[in-house]
């Protein structure tokens, strides 16, 4: 986070080049042809991080960044500017230097005294594809577009992001107070045509309890709540906003 501050655009008191989204290559998936798989990037802003999908087998590194890089661990910034970057001594920690993306990390990192109320959300099918999103409630988060909080999707094929604007996000950070009538428009792409499938993944703050969570089907005219189960409907394949 102290990185992602000092960066910042338009807030950064030493640069002010990058939006403050960390992508971490996981290398979950093995090449088809000479293309990478997009979904093999794990996702962190100052909200927190989405985890990348397993490979085939169910190996690799499906763990969510969390606020500490390790040393000697690679990452890509998405920049807002031409212009520098800078990491430095300041923003080093003694500790937390466990989490790698070469191996599993079983170790939690220390929470942060920031008021939080997130909620991961998977999109699955009948393929071994899979994307995460998350949408939480943060102190310092507003409802617009916030660097350093949202974070834009990379574009995998297979693809679950809320939608602000024009900004097509895997992480969306939203304002406190939570209302309740809050409302998240979402999107997908999927390449395989089939039963598609939404599920929370895990919760933290008040949607532990008993704030609920519903999926508006708007092509059904239908409400699910996701904390009751997981919502499986028919898609076919592309990309889907309405």
């Amino acid at each position: 986070d102290a990185f992602i501050d000092a960066n910042l655009v338009g807030t950064g008191p030493i640069n002010q080049t990058i939006s403050g989204t960390l992508y971490f290559w996981t290398h979950n998936h093995t090449l088809t042809g000479n293309d990478y798989d997009g979904n093999d990037y794990a996702t962190y802003t100052k909200l927190g991080g989405t985890a990348a999908g397993a490979g085939p087998s169910g190996s690799g590194n499906t763990n969510p960044p969390t606020r500490y890089i390790a040393s000697g661990q690679g990452f890509f910034v998405d920049y807002e500017a031409d212009g520098f970057i800078t990491f430095n001594n300041t923003m080093r920690l003694g500790t937390n230097n466990t989490n790698f993306y070469k191996t599993a990390n079983s170790k939690t990192a220390k929470k942060s005294a920031v008021e939080t109320h997130r909620i991961w959300l998977n999109l699955t099918n009948s393929t071994v594809n899979f994307s995460q999103a998350l949408v939480g409630y943060q102190t310092d988060a507003t409802n617009d577009y916030d660097p350093g909080f949202d974070g834009r999707s990379y574009g995998g094929a297979h693809d679950l992001y809320s939608v602000l604007d024009a900004e097509i996000l895997t992480i969306q950070s939203r304002a406190l107070p939570f209302v309740n009538t809050d409302l998240i428009p979402l999107g997908y792409n999927v390449t395989v045509a089939g039963n598609t499938n939404i599920a929370i993944d895990h919760l933290d703050g008040i949607f532990l309890s008993t704030q609920g969570i519903y999926l508006e089907d708007k092509l059904l005219n239908t409400t699910h709540d996701l904390k009751a189960s997981s919502y499986t409907f028919y898609s076919d394949a592309g990309s889907f906003e309405e």
